[in-house]
């Protein structure tokens, strides 16, 4: 978030996070969950993907190294990984097919 955010606007972003009806109708669900997020995803930080998670406490946690907000490899630098945004030709993230087939075969 910092990256976004001024350091007095992103305590308040975070407050209305927590508070956003995200979270409130992640809570209610009774059904299977999997949380995906990637470690360079310069739009959704993995720390948001761990509300989710503290949110619901039933779902399935899937935090791929490396993979964007667009589910592809790309670098930590911001630059780099918005370069990657348009690139169609790049394979989607190592892990990331694997662990919702997996998920999925889990399920009832």
């Amino acid at each position: 978030m910092s990256q976004r955010f001024c350091t007095a606007l992103e305590h308040t972003f975070s407050i209305f996070l927590a508070n956003s009806p995200v979270w409130f109708l992640i809570k209610k669900l009774e059904i299977p969950i999997l949380v995906v997020n990637g470690t360079h995803d310069i739009q959704v930080p993995v720390s948001e993907a761990e509300l989710l998670l503290a949110a619901q406490p039933n779902a399935k946690k899937l935090i791929i190294e490396d993979m964007s907000h667009v589910l592809k490899p790309a670098p930590a630098d911001r630059m780099g990984n918005i370069q990657t945004y348009g690139k169609a030709d790049l394979a989607l993230s190592e892990g990331l097919v694997e662990g919702i087939l997996e998920f999925l075969r889990q399920l009832p």
